[in-house]
Parts: C-alpha cells; sequence; structure tokens
C-alpha cells in the first residue's frame, strides 16, 4: 500500500502543521493589532489634553478615530487570512483523506 499513495498523490507535499502554526501566528497577530487600536485612543486623548495649547493636540484628538479604523482593518484582514490558512489546511487533510481512500480501493481492487 505505500508504494501506490505516492504514485496516486504525486510529489506536491503540503505540510498541514506549518499552515496550522501560520493561521495561530495570525490570530495572535490580529489580537495583538486589535489592542493596538484599542489603546491608541487613552494615549492620543492623554497626549493631546497635555498638548492642548498646540495645534498638535488638536490634530492628534483629530486622527484617533482614523488610527483605530485603520487599525481595526488590519486586524480583520490578518484574521481573515489566519481563517484561510486553516481551511486551506483542513483541505488538505479532506484532499488527503480522499486520495488515500481511493488509492485504498485501487489496491484492494487489484
Amino acid at each position: 500500500m505505500a508504494d501506490v499513495v505516492p504514485r496516486v498523490a504525486g510529489s506536491l507535499q503540503v505540510n498541514r502543521g506549518t499552515l496550522e502554526l501560520a493561521a495561530e501566528q495570525a490570530d495572535q497577530i490580529s489580537q495583538a493589532v486589535g489592542r493596538l487600536a484599542a489603546d491608541v485612543s487613552p494615549a492620543c486623548s492623554s497626549a493631546a489634553s497635555a498638548h492642548s495649547g498646540w495645534q498638535f493636540g488638536k490634530a492628534l484628538g483629530a486622527v484617533v478615530p482614523h488610527w483605530q479604523r485603520h487599525l481595526a482593518q488590519r486586524a480583520s484582514a490578518v484574521a481573515a487570512a489566519g481563517g484561510k490558512l486553516t481551511s486551506s489546511a483542513a483541505n488538505y487533510t479532506t484532499v488527503e483523506n480522499d486520495l488515500v481512500a481511493r488509492a485504498q480501493a485501487i489496491y484492494t481492487a487489484r
């Protein structure tokens, strides 16, 4: 049986563990960026208050919602990429199992 599967599956090899690890790391990055988005407002508000007499303070207060939205979008994009990596790993498992089942069917039919 072992000699049948490589001929059926071909030479393409995907390490599902690597895909799953990359998905986990994407999730961690997404969460970190999400926390950063939440932390932007208090930090910038504090700095804006400390520099309220300066144009800088006013401008800093104005950009906070833009940075929050930008960081939230980046977090969402990374989370989506992580989800796709997880789906890819699952799909490779499904396809590999199907190929093994087909190879076994061919092998037993001989």
